[in-house]
Order: structure tokens, then C-alpha cells, then sequence
């Protein structure tokens, strides 16, 4: 009898995660993910029919946990500047510690760029490709930058400073204190 995995399809992601940011989504192939998770190549498939499958599921993964965090530092008592960088930390330390895998999101091959288009028209016509609960946390998140309960654009100063946060943990992660300086005179300005 196989041995049983407790929480398989977690330690699948978890170890397709190490690998593709060690390695890079190309080079790492599914024999290798199934040999760190302990599994076989045919359980694996059980659990994810393709590699970009797999790496979704991953993104995936990511996100929702990200989420959480960010919901989490929303609801504290800290002061308003306060709160936003610490969102802007968590988000920032994430990819930055991502940083390989971080890479292959942005600029994985066709294959996955298709997959990922096709999964932001699905997701409720958003421009940005974000679901409801992303939708949501980015709006409350522009209500914390702009004190502005509803705002006039649809969250363009949360936009902007999220997305300055992640490309620049992910593209210059080594430049750390730089960039926290210029993310700190962002969230002043606004």
C-alpha cells in the first residue's frame, strides 16, 4: 500500500513553488516536483493536469495568502501611514523572497501568459484581471490612501503604489532600502 500524504496537493505546491523560483518554471520538469513532494508523476497529475496547471494553482496560493495578511493588517488599530506600509511590507517581503518566482509570473512563456489572460476575462470583467476579493481589498485600500470613502477613479493610487511595490520587490530586490525610501515618499505625496 502507498504511503499516504498528509495535505499532498499543499506540499505540491509548496515544493513546485521552491523549485520554480530556484530554477525557473522551464527548467524544472514534473518527475522533479513529484520527487520533492514524495509523490509519483501519476498522483501529481491527479492533483494537476498540466505544469501551468500547476503553476496557477501556485499563483493561486500566493494570493490568497497575501490576502489574508493584507485583510488582517487593514482591520489593526495601527495609524493610517503606518497601515499602509505595512501592507506595502508584506507585499513587498513576499515577492522579494519570490524573487525567482516572482520573475517567471511576469514573464513566463506564451503558453502560460495565454492561460493567464484567459483567466482574467473570467474573473468578473475586471480590467486588472482581479477577482471580486482582490477588487474589494483594493478599494479599501485606496479609501486608507486617499481618505476618500468612494472614490472618483476606480482605485488608481492603490493601483499605482501596489504595483510600484511588487516590480520593484520582484525586479530589484537587492536595492531593498532604496526602494523603501522611494515607496515611503510615494505614500507621502499621496
Amino acid at each position: 500500500m502507498p504511503k499516504r500524504i498528509p495535505n499532498l496537493q499543499e506540499t505540491i505546491v509548496a515544493e513546485a513553488a521552491r523549485l520554480f523560483s530556484e530554477f525557473g518554471y522551464d527548467a524544472v520538469d514534473m518527475k522533479q516536483v513529484a520527487a520533492e513532494a514524495g509523490t509519483s508523476v501519476g498522483n501529481l497529475y491527479n492533483y494537476f493536469p498540466s505544469k501551468p496547471a500547476l503553476f496557477l494553482a501556485i499563483i493561486k496560493s500566493w494570493k490568497a495568502e497575501v490576502l489574508e495578511a493584507c485583510k488582517d493588517i487593514l482591520i489593526t488599530d495601527l495609524p493610517r501611514r503606518e497601515k499602509i506600509l505595512a501592507v506595502l511590507r508584506r507585499l513587498y517581503d513576499d515577492v522579494a523572497s519570490w524573487h525567482g518566482l516572482w520573475k517567471e509570473f511576469v514573464g513566463g512563456q506564451e503558453e502560460r501568459h495565454h492561460m493567464m489572460e484567459a483567466k482574467a476575462k473570467n474573473t468578473s470583467g475586471h480590467p486588472w484581471g482581479l477577482g471580486p476579493e482582490e477588487t474589494a481589498l483594493l478599494g479599501d485600500f485606496e479609501t486608507l490612501l486617499t481618505g476618500i470613502a468612494a472614490p472618483v477613479a476606480p482605485c488608481r493610487w492603490a493601483y499605482l503604489v501596489i504595483t510600484a511595490t511588487l516590480q520593484l520587490a520582484g525586479r530589484y530586490p537587492q536595492y531593498r532600502e532604496d526602494n523603501w525610501k522611494f515607496l515611503e515618499t510615494l505614500v507621502d505625496k499621496i
